[in-house]
């Protein structure tokens, strides 16, 4: 009679147990954004630089401002000066980052031609991160600085191949 309890109890405790298990469902969801997108408004453009026997740096802020160090003088006649700038568009309120050229070579395009500068120190406004806000858009202005050498060769001095610059949502 105990075995026969026991079995009862046994099957009682099975099939409770076998009633324990639980089934919850989930969706499946992905939503696409539309793409970053950055259209360029204005190139990088040191204007008219004059130089002695010393050579130096001019450099140029995201805003606009040139500056100057070594044997370096600015003319009157400044020629295009600007920063290069950019439009990035595309989801409202996303923030995104910003990827700069460490450095890019411009070369003299009149008379012979050959001689080159070093373009580095690459600065934006805004910096490493911008934010699309509420209107879904942002300026993004880029400054940089350019070496110019001890008595370098006048002429006009162009990027061969332009330099790169990314955006990528967070």
């Amino acid at each position: 009679m105990v075995r026969i309890s026991f079995f009862i109890l046994f099957l009682i405790g099975f099939n409770l147990n076998s009633f324990a298990q639980v089934v919850q469902s989930a969706s499946a969801a992905a939503t696409i954004v539309s793409p970053i997108n950055l259209m360029k408004i204005n190139d990088l453009s040191f204007g008219n630089i004059s130089v002695n026997s010393y050579g130096g740096v001019v450099s140029i802020s995201p805003a606009g401002t040139r500056s100057i160090n070594g044997g370096i003088t600015l003319p009157n006649t400044t020629g295009q000066v600007s920063p290069a700038a950019f439009s990035v568009s595309g989801m409202l309120g996303y923030t995104y980052s910003i990827t700069l050229p460490s450095q890019v070579t411009i070369t003299n395009t009149f008379g012979t031609g050959g001689e080159t500068m070093m373009v580095d120190s690459f600065v934006s406004d805004p910096t490493s991160t911008g934010n699309l806000g509420t209107s879904g858009s942002q300026s993004l202005n880029i400054g940089a600085t350019v070496h110019v050498a001890p008595n370098q060769v006048p002429g006009t001095y162009v990027s061969i191949s332009p330099f790169n610059v990314s955006v990528n949502y967070n």
